[in-house]
């Protein structure tokens, strides 16, 4: 028998199929390892497994694959793991539709799977201040020179350190946030464990950069910077100042964009004095956990303002990625709705379009038609959504609660609401007036599209191309061929699994056209976040980057508000699509139609506009 962490007792598989002996180790060591190699690879899967919670079988077991850093059949170790939690009644793998849902029991969530107690392989910590921090990689992309050269700034932005908010942390554990998802829930556990670990010391966070440039937090611990709310709220920045007037109604400012309701600074200042007796309250905005941090500032600072305080605060963008296409494309009918445009129209583009919407509607619809019906499909539309994205969201909006009957083989209601017919009908709708509503937008998309076309139709698994400050951005998409995992369990039962086997080069044409619009608009706001950072590491002055996010102490609020705008028109007063069409014919040897044709828009109106990042 195996015993894992908490209590987690598996059996020792009598043959430890999945593991390889290397040359140099005697038949003794062999038989002395195998088990540890065992409990080290179950482990890993443990601790990855939560979040794994509520996806099918089939999609979890490359993820945990992933994990088994000994293993020389990954595939066949996390396919044994999955089925010998079951035989152990920790999980169950419930019948979907045509496919198994991997579910915890009870037994399971009565773990204690805290971040003290996992093994040091198995969770990603952040680096403690005075430590090294390690060089940025570039998991899945091109290493070369340049590239590695845009990583070495991509560290000076990782460099700020943070402290764990003690009073946020005591708030968090008091009223902790409501879930969906088990997984989030048990996310939640272990980031509750891991900020106890990290009480009253300073650290940093480790970063890498993905293909495109972007860069992410590596840690696993259940908090960072580009967390969940609360994950947000539970980390403060070391640095501190005091605050201006100008500094201290920034700070406001930012408490109404995480509120999303306008209290005045009294309401706040009550809330931040004594969260116990106004948690009706401060619980009713957006973000309650990231406003209660702003709320808490408030009322330190009109309790002293002399004393200096760590209050940074972000600057988004309206929309970040119609905001890059319709500077790509130009385009002057869009950018009235984005703060791009100094003769702005009084709606924002997820206005626009729930405009644009209810008037193809029936009267007996135009309920519908509402801007949190619109904003989760315009959001995401620059990011490769679909059709389906649409009708999935109005179902979740307006739809009857169902689950799939195995006796019926059907879908049944659980709640009241509209029927599946009618909010795929709804979907479809809003998704094709948003085609119609974006029309200047979506020419650009299916012209980089059908670019990818011609260049995958040549055998290139791999299409590449260059940011505007040099890094070099790779998206590779290969066809899976279907392969049939077959797993003997220590019960004698057999466990068959169906995955895809991504090893024979052969291009995926298909995921190469609906992947490069939204890689590319993500390598250009990757670009925009380096340029910010560039000019506030010359100035000196502290940052916090989340892709399109931007943030510095509140003193700095309006430096930080230039250089976003400035670094914006600098990025595109160049023709990107004409200097893509160039390198695609010059790197693949093809031809291609010249992009569309840029619109009356001008990046340098964005200079004095006061609403373009919020």
């Amino acid at each position: 028998m195996i015993e894992l962490d908490s209590g987690v007792v598996l059996p020792l598989p009598k043959r430890a199929k999945g593991f390889s002996r290397p040359s140099d180790i005697t038949d003794y060591r062999w038989k002395t390892m195998k088990p540890e190699l065992w409990k080290r690879a179950y482990t890993h899967c443990l601790y990855s497994l939560p979040i794994h919670f509520e996806l099918p079988l089939h999609s979890v077991v490359p993820k945990l694959a992933k994990k088994m850093m000994e293993a020389s059949d990954p595939f066949n170790v996390a396919l044994r793991f999955m089925g010998e939690m079951e035989l152990a009644g920790f999980i169950t793998l419930e019948r979907g539709m045509d496919e198994r849902i991997v579910m915890p029991t009870q037994k399971f969530l009565d773990l204690v799977l805290d971040c003290e107690r996992a093994p040091e392989t198995a969770i990603v910590y952040p680096v403690l201040a005075g430590e090294e921090l390690p060089n940025i990689p570039i998991r899945g992309g091109v290493s070369d020179a340049m590239n590695k050269h845009v990583a070495s700034i991509a560290s000076d932005m990782a460099g700020e350190e943070f402290e764990i908010n003690e009073f946020m942390l005591d708030i968090i554990k008091k009223y902790p946030p409501t879930f969906d998802k088990v997984s989030s829930a048990f996310m939640y556990k272990r980031s509750m464990s891991a900020a106890k670990q990290y009480l009253g010391e300073k650290f940093k966070f480790p970063y890498f950069l993905d293909s495109r440039g972007r860069m992410y937090v590596t840690t696993t611990c259940g908090f960072s910077p580009q967390g969940a709310d609360h994950e947000k709220a539970l980390l403060v920045p070391t640095y501190k100042e005091v605050l201006t007037v100008e500094g201290f109604n920034a700070l406001k400012e930012a408490a109404y964009g995480y509120s999303e309701i306008h209290w005045d600074y009294k309401t706040m200042w009550n809330h931040g004095r004594d969260p116990h007796k106004y948690v009706d309250g401060w619980m009713a905005a957006d973000k309650p956990y990231s406003y209660l941090a702003c709320a808490r500032l408030i009322y330190l600072y009109l309790s002293d303002p002399s004393q200096p305080l760590p209050a940074f605060i972000p600057l988004d963008g309206r929309c970040s990625g119609l905001q890059h296409w319709s500077a790509v494309v130009r385009s002057d009918a869009i950018t009235r709705h984005l703060g791009m445009h100094k003769n702005e129209h009084e709606l924002d583009i997820y206005e626009k379009v729930a405009a644009d919407w209810s008037a193809i509607l029936p009267p007996e619809e135009k309920q519908f038609a509402t801007r949190k019906a619109a904003k989760i499909p315009v959001m995401t539309w620059g990011y490769n959504a679909t059709m389906m994205t649409s009708m999935d969201h109005m179902g979740k909006l307006f739809g009857a609660k169902q689950k799939w009957d195995m006796a019926s083989k059907s879908f049944v209601n659980t709640s009241e609401g509209l029927a599946r017919g009618e909010t795929s009908r709804l979907g479809v709708d809003l998704y094709k007036q948003l085609q119609q509503t974006l029309g200047p937008l979506q020419a650009a998309v299916s012209w980089v599209s059908g670019c990818a076309t011609l260049i995958s139709k040549q055998g290139n698994v791999e299409i590449r191309w260059p940011t505007p400050d040099g890094f070099t951005c790779l998206q590779r998409k290969v066809k899976g061929e279907r392969l049939v995992l077959k797993c003997t369990l220590s019960s004698g039962d057999e466990l068959y699994l169906e995955i895809l086997d991504f090893s024979k080069e052969v291009p995926n044409t298909a995921k190469h056209r609906s992947a490069i619009a939204p890689n590319i608009i993500h390598s250009l706001d990757a670009t925009h976040l380096r340029m910010v950072a560039r000019r506030l590491k010359e100035l000196g002055l502290p940052m916090i980057f989340i892709h399109d996010s931007f943030a510095t102490h509140c003193q700095y609020r309006e430096i930080l508000y230039d250089i976003i705008v400035e670094t914006f028109i600098e990025l595109y007063s160049r023709e990107y699509l004409a200097e893509l069409k160039s390198y695609w014919e010059s790197m693949y040897g093809i031809e291609l139609d010249d992009p569309p044709a840029l619109g009356d828009w001008k990046p340098d109106s964005l200079q004095g506009l006061k609403r373009f990042f919020l």
